[in-house]
C-alpha cells in the first residue's frame, strides 16, 4: 500500500504523502546487487528547496554487515534524491491528468533511474497528437457532406460520418493499450489511429474533389 518508487540503488515506500508536500511514514532499503545494505525508517520527511534535499524526522537506521546489524536512532537526518514534492504528487495521480509539462518532467526521472516510462509517454504522445487527431474528425465529417445530392441522401451521409468518427475513436482506444501489451513504440501506438483516418479522408475528399 502507499507509495513505491526506486531511487538509484534505494527501493522507497511512502505510507502517505500530505497536502503541504511534507511526507509521513518512510522507509527507505538500499541494495547492493541482490543484498540489503542498509534499511532506514523515518517519521516524516519534508523537503527543503533551497538544499533540494528531504530533512527526515526520528529515524531509526539498520545497517546489515557481514556478522551484525548495527542500529542507529537519528532525530533528523538529510537524504539527497531526485525525488520532490511535484514528482511525488506525479506517482499518485493517473497519467491521463497530468499537464504536458508535468509528463516531461516524470518521463525523465523515470529514465534517469532506469524504469519503464512507455505508459507516460504513450499519454504524453496522446496529448500532443489530439490537435491533429481534431483535424482528422473534421475532414472525415467534410469527406461525408460533401458531394453530389443524387448519390447518397443527407441521413445517410450523417449516419456514415458518425460510423467513420467512431470507428476513429475506437481504434484508437485498442491501439494504445495494445502498444503497451506487445511493447511497440508509444508514439506509434498514439499516432497509427490518425495516420490511417487521415490518409482515409484525403482519399475521400480527393474522390469527391
Amino acid at each position: 500500500s502507499g507509495i513505491w518508487l526506486k531511487e538509484g540503488n534505494s527501493f522507497i515506500s511512502i505510507s502517505n504523502a500530505l497536502s503541504d508536500g511534507s511526507l509521513v511514514n518512510i522507509v527507505r532499503y538500499d541494495i547492493e546487487g541482490i543484498d540489503l545494505k542498509k534499511e532506514m525508517r523515518a517519521k516524516k520527511a519534508h523537503y527543503d528547496k533551497k538544499k533540494g534535499t528531504w530533512t527526515v524526522e526520528k529515524v531509526i537506521q539498520r545497517e546489515y554487515l557481514e556478522n551484525e546489524v548495527k542500529e542507529t536512532r537519528l532525530k533528523t537526518d538529510d537524504w539527497t534524491l531526485n525525488l520532490n514534492p511535484e514528482r511525488v504528487e506525479v506517482i499518485g495521480s493517473k497519467s491521463e491528468t497530468l499537464t504536458i509539462s508535468g509528463l516531461i518532467d516524470y518521463i525523465g526521472y523515470l529514465e534517469s533511474n532506469k524504469q519503464d516510462s512507455s505508459t507516460f509517454r504513450l499519454e504524453l504522445y496522446n496529448k500532443l497528437i489530439s490537435p491533429i487527431a481534431m483535424i482528422v474528425m473534421l475532414m472525415l465529417a467534410l469527406s461525408t457532406v460533401f458531394g453530389p445530392q443524387r448519390s447518397m441522401s443527407m441521413g445517410t451521409r450523417i449516419l456514415a460520418g458518425i460510423a467513420l468518427g467512431f470507428s476513429y475513436y475506437v481504434l484508437n482506444q485498442i491501439l494504445s493499450p495494445i502498444s503497451l501489451v506487445y511493447g511497440i513504440p508509444p508514439i506509434i501506438g498514439a499516432s497509427m489511429g490518425t495516420v490511417v483516418f487521415g490518409s482515409l479522408a484525403i482519399f475521400l475528399l480527393n474522390r469527391k474533389a
